[in-house]
């Protein structure tokens, strides 16, 4: 039998007919530069065509959005490292033509990035040069030139390119929200890596051994279900019987799964059981090292996946309290923190967002209700508002069943944030927070550059979307201008007053250029004394020692 045709079945879970013609995801080599030193070095990235589709979800959606495939894991290929000194961030900052890094990095940056790394990136070159000497010595090549040898991608770990990215974007300020989303990938990434199946020679015997057992399970022309699998594999590894060859494989499968279902506790007890049995075994049994240290890094994984985890479920928290997140994404992100807590074994505490999530009105408790009632589940073309409020409606039933202990009210820690979202509408452009206040004190610059970022968003919404805003608030609650707190939510950061705004009666193109736009309520302090400042429809920038109305034509 063709032992690599056993781990090819055994690495799609015996895919079927029905995913037989799915494209296989395609990666590309992609040449970024470095913002550090300039220089050019090479990463490999998925083409913006392949995003979505088929490809990348054969094996399915975890319940917190994460993709999966019988091919490549998609996350591992969305961050990269300048390999001359650590410097971390998502590949989406690089210009996808150019290669170049989309905006700057300050100096005070630059020296920090140096001091942060430095150590560790020399360690790990000097590792990396070696390994490539030796290996163009068993080769027969030339000795590598140190001076121009250059790490690969693939040489810095996945954990370690998105630890060294979180860093980086928490050293430049990034908003919780950024860090959240980045460490939220860093998380998939790993869950993703553990569901490929290990290509290792050793192992042939196992995966011939557990994939007889699998067949059995077989029928044609199905599609993977996770629902379907975890069961199998827990019975088959649970039953025992199996070489320790077999247990590994089918104790990893089984480990690999539980963390896509979201169980902790359970996918722990996995690796401490394999681990208690290989090191029962005989000090000379060659398979030994091998078998040991394969559990050792899924355990050294599972701790770095729960990090990430936490460190992306405590900022979407953080995010959703400094409210950066419209009304419209709060559904998903109110599930997301659910998700994040149960599966980093906070489960009292993701009953709350179960809870608030079921109850948002967006959801439409009462016609789950009846469908529930009706004995039925959401049809798969449903809402998708509703079909996640049906996903908190059985994650519910799933914590209770399984004796976690909460009142059945909203109690935690997050009840006074729950309660904003469910009765006082946080994520609406009229939700009045009345513990946020604008920021003052800024300068002429500070006041410009909010001005102007809120000016060309007014005509950006304009030209997307073929009208004017009625308000300001609409930027954000349009996704037109995603942060509103960057321009401290359309307040002049000097005296703290709210810009002035009126729709132009206009089209865009019949406004004559020197109309008002936006302008400050209050006087800015300036080297020609106070001042009010104006954006025009010509997207400039001016100024006069008098009150300026928006839709008026400027003068001076």
């Amino acid at each position: 039998m063709n032992l690599s045709r056993i781990r090819n079945l055994f690495a799609a879970l015996v895919l079927l007919l029905s995913a037989a013609n799915a494209h296989a995801l395609q990666v590309q080599d992609m040449t970024l530069i470095s913002p550090i030193n300039g220089q050019p070095f090479t990463t490999v990235g998925i083409p913006a065509e392949q995003a979505t589709g088929e490809a990348l979800v054969d094996m399915g959606y975890d319940d917190d959005g994460c993709r999966h495939s019988s091919g490549i894991a998609e996350y591992s290929y969305y961050v990269a490292t300048c390999p001359y000194s650590y410097f971390s961030a998502l590949t989406a900052e690089w210009d996808s033509t150019s290669g170049r890094f989309l905006g700057g990095i300050p100096p005070e940056i630059k020296a920090w990035v140096d001091k942060e790394f430095n150590s560790e990136w020399q360690t790990d070159f000097n590792r990396s040069f070696q390994s490539a000497q030796s290996m163009a010595r068993n080769h027969g090549q030339p000795p590598v030139d140190r001076k121009d040898f250059v790490m690969s991608q693939q040489s810095i770990p996945i954990e370690k390119r998105y630890r060294y990215a979180l860093k980086c974007y928490e050293k430049r300020g990034a908003r919780p929200a950024a860090i959240a989303k980045t460490a939220l990938m860093g998380a998939w990434a790993l869950r993703a890596f553990v569901n490929v199946p290990i290509g290792h020679q050793q192992l042939d015997g196992g995966y011939e051994e557990v994939n007889d057992k699998v067949m059995r399970h077989v029928k044609e022309g199905e599609s993977f279900s996770l629902a379907k699998w975890l069961p199998v594999y827990k019975q088959i590894f649970e039953e025992g019987g199996l070489t320790n060859e077999g247990s590994l494989i089918a104790g990893l499968t089984y480990f690999a799964l539980e963390l896509r279902n979201g169980d902790l506790t359970v996918s722990r007890k996995v690796l401490d059981t394999l681990g208690e049995r290989f090191t029962k075994m005989p000090q000379n049994n060659n398979a030994r090292p091998l078998l040991q240290g394969l559990v050792r890094e899924r355990k050294r994984m599972l701790d770095e996946y729960v990090g990430f985890l936490t460190i992306a479920t405590d900022n979407f928290i953080a995010a959703i309290q400094n409210e950066e997140f419209t009304r419209d994404d709060l559904l998903n992100k109110v599930l997301v923190v659910g998700e994040g807590l149960r599966r980093t074994g906070r489960e009292a505490q993701a009953i709350d967002w179960y809870l608030a999530l079921s109850q948002m009105i967006e959801t439409q408790p009462r016609l789950r209700d009846e469908i529930r009632q009706q004995g039925k589940a959401p049809a798969s073309d449903a809402n998708g508002a509703v079909q996640m409020g049906w996903m908190a409606d059985q994650k519910l039933a799933q914590l209770t069943k399984a004796g976690v202990v909460h009142p059945g009210t909203i109690a935690g820690p997050h009840k006074g944030l729950l309660n904003a979202i469910l009765f006082d509408g946080l994520g609406k452009p009229e939700y009045v927070n009345p513990a946020w206040r604008p920021s003052t004190g800024g300068n002429q610059q500070d006041c410009v550059f909010m001005l102007d970022l809120v000016g060309k968003s007014v005509l950006d919404f304009n030209f997307r979307l073929g009208a004017w805003p009625m308000t300001l608030g609409e930027l954000w609650e349009r996704h037109i201008l995603k942060d509103r707190n960057r321009v401290n939510r359309f307040y002049d950061p000097v005296k703290g007053s709210p810009f002035l705004y009126a729709a132009p009666k206009q089209s865009l193109e019949s406004v004559p250029a020197k109309t008002i736009i936006v302008a400050t309520q209050e006087p800015i302090p300036t080297n020609q004394g106070d001042v009010y400042f104006a954006f025009l429809a010509n997207m400039k920038i001016e100024w006069a020692s008098h009150p300026l109305k928006p839709g008026e034509v400027f003068e001076k």
